[in-house]
């Protein structure tokens, strides 16, 4: 578990982590009132922000209770990250070595897990790092 991640209100989606709904600027039909559903207590946006949802997906967040207004509904709304909804980092389409290794490290690595090995049985061994960055980013979880 992400220590970032907690489930105050027993939501059933699991463990989550409260997320920005004001955005820096003012855009348009980015300032109305977003009423709590617990309090009924009115908040607005700071002059020069916006919310970051349209009134009619605001609205479609409060109702699937995603937005979050505090443990006694009277907090500045937040939105609701699920853990479980979190992709990870996106991968990047260059590799680079100080990241994923090299050529040289591959062979290092192979010599770790086959110590016994004399020579390297292929010319172009892929490092440890890389293998595993690649299995994460092509396969599911419970994947075999």
């Amino acid at each position: 578990m992400n220590a970032r991640y907690k489930n105050p209100d027993n939501d059933p989606r699991g463990d989550w982590k409260p997320g920005d709904c004001i955005g820096n600027g003012e855009r348009k039909n980015g300032n109305y009132t977003v009423i709590s559903p617990i309090t009924g207590k009115a908040f607005t946006v700071p002059q020069g922000k916006h919310w970051v949802y349209a009134p009619k997906k605001m609205e479609q967040l409060i109702k699937d209770n995603r937005i979050y207004f505090g443990k006694d509904g009277n907090s500045i709304p937040s939105v609701k990250q699920f853990l479980s909804e979190m992709g990870g980092r996106k991968a990047s389409s260059l590799l680079m070595y100080d990241d994923y290794g090299h050529t040289d490290m591959a062979k290092k690595d192979l010599k770790k897990l086959f110590p016994e090995l004399e020579k390297i049985p292929f010319p172009t061994p892929k490092p440890v790092k890389l293998v595993k960055t690649l299995a994460k980013l092509g396969t599911n979880k419970g994947s075999v």
